[in-house]
Formats: C-alpha cells, structure tokens, sequence
C-alpha cells in the first residue's frame, strides 16, 4: 500500500488517529480488520 502525504500540517494528527486505531482494534471486535477513512 502506498501512502502520500504532502506537507506535514497534519502528521501530528494522523499519528494521534493512527495509535487511537490501534489501541481499539480489540475493543472492535473486527479481528483486526477495520479501517479508518480520513475524509479532507
């Protein structure tokens, strides 16, 4: 999977969002297969 990102204006907050991902996925009940759309 590629991802880019151009500029760093939000880094800090897709970081947030990406460890606030990982530390429900138990909680989901998904088997760890859920995703998070980030909509601009």
């Amino acid at each position: 999977m590629d991802i880019t990102i151009i500029g760093t204006g939000r880094a800090d907050e897709l970081e947030a969002l990406g460890y606030l991902h990982m530390a429900v996925q138990q909680s989901l009940d998904t088997g760890f297969a859920s995703a998070v759309k980030v909509l601009d």
